[in-house]
C-alpha cells in the first residue's frame, strides 16, 4: 500500500523482482485477477497464463 500511495496504480509492476516475473504472477493469477477487479485496475496481458492468452488470441483471430 505504501508503494501504491507513492507511485500510483500505473507503476504496480516492479522490474527485476520475483514478484513481477510473469511466470510467478501466473501461478497466482486468480488472486491477481480478483484484486485487480476489486480495485478497478485493468488486467495486464503479460500476467495471463499462456494457455488462456493463446485461447483468447485464437478466438479473436477466428472473429476477424
Amino acid at each position: 500500500e505504501k508503494y501504491l500511495a507513492r507511485f500510483g496504480k500505473h507503476k504496480c509492476f516492479h522490474v527485476g523482482g520475483n514478484s513481477s516475473c510473469r511466470s510467478h504472477i501466473c501461478q497466482h493469477y486468480e488472486e491477481y485477477k480478483q484484486r485487480c477487479e476489486a480495485e478497478n485496475i485493468p488486467l495486464n496481458h503479460h500476467t495471463l497464463p499462456r494457455r488462456l492468452y493463446r485461447s483468447m488470441k485464437a478466438v479473436k483471430a477466428m472473429a476477424e
